[in-house]
């Protein structure tokens, strides 16, 4: 067994049985990201919570605050049009949403001059909001609510379609997280952690809406508000793929974006700098274009080379959130 899969096969047995998606999702998230993280991460997320404390102890779900603090529901959404051309900054950035606050939750984390429980609290939201920017019907608006005005039948009973994608789906295929954190450790490499990670949240928001419209497809017919839609077993197995693979995302860039803010080592670099000698620009270590460079072409350092351009790729991923 790897180093990978060990520690995350640890982690769950730290997680306790928990229902509903959204807690379900946000521990499975919060476990598998724990396990990426740099040792000087894991210190300090253990000195924030107290007493040697890890991520999925601080995962609870956020979305009961709403019943108590309205104005917070909105913030676990990002209202763009199901077909639109995706996150416009000019619009959404004066919009409380998923993206807005979770910025400034990065702020308060960073730069809070004391390690008490408003620190306690950013991590809490920061784990839920990058989950929430990975599931495709907060990220979408589709006129009927991100599908709450959506009626389905699944499994003998009666979902919005939100509701589906929520809890629905995930609790139904699994009983426990424990189990699906079992399984997405044999789901995580470091290649992928690699290329994942080196993109901003703008791609996550667009990443997850360009997967939303099949959301709403049920063998081919768009699923409408008129009637009760029947969820079919092909429509359950595609859609478990797929909230897997948005859980393995989210859970990468989590544990990337915690690094950035907490420490300053990227995550799966060893090396800050990497470069080729027949090329006049050089790369960060988390970049994807590192792994096309011949071996005895490569070239690295500490320190960025000063006679040639950082990579423009590169240069967007390191920009302030």
């Amino acid at each position: 067994m790897n180093r990978m899969v060990l520690i995350i096969s640890l982690l769950a047995v730290l997680v306790g049985n928990v229902l509903g998606f959204g807690k379900f999702e946000t521990k499975v998230i919060a476990s598998v990201a724990h396990s990426l993280l740099t040792p000087h991460s894991q210190e300090i997320i253990a000195r924030i919570i107290g007493n040697d404390g890890v991520l999925p102890d601080v995962a609870q779900c956020t979305d009961t605050l709403a019943e108590r603090l309205p104005y917070t529901a909105a913030w676990h959404f990002v209202d763009i049009p199901l077909r639109g051309t995706g996150y416009l900054p000019d619009v959404h950035d004066k919009q409380e949403n998923a993206v807005t606050v979770l910025r400034n939750y990065i702020k308060i984390l960073r730069h809070s001059a004391t390690m008490g429980e408003q620190k306690k609290e950013a991590l809490t939201w920061i784990i839920n909001l990058v989950g929430d920017l990975h599931q495709p019907l907060k990220v979408a608006e589709d006129n009927y609510q991100h599908g709450k005005k959506l009626v389905v039948h699944y499994r003998g009973s009666t979902f919005s379609l939100h509701d589906l994608w929520d809890f629905a789906l995930v609790s139904s295929h699994y009983k426990t997280p424990k189990i699906l954190i079992s399984e997405m450790s044999y789901m995580m490499n470091e290649s992928d952690s690699m290329y994942y990670q080196n993109t901003t949240f703008l791609d996550w928001v667009n990443g997850t809406l360009r997967t939303a419209a099949g959301c709403y497809l049920v063998d081919g017919d768009t699923i409408g508000s008129s009637d009760i839609n029947m969820i079919p077993p092909s429509y359950s197995t595609k859609s478990i793929l797929l909230i897997k693979n948005q859980i393995k995302l989210a859970s990468i860039r989590l544990a990337w974006l915690l690094n950035q803010t907490l420490d300053s080592e990227p995550l799966f670099a060893p090396l800050k700098y990497n470069w080729s000698a027949e090329d006049d620009y050089y790369h960060g270590s988390i970049c994807p274009m590192v792994s096309k460079i011949k071996p005895q072409n490569m070239k690295h350092s500490d320190i960025p080379p000063r006679h040639l351009n950082m990579h423009k790729a590169c240069e967007r991923s390191v920009r302030s959130f």
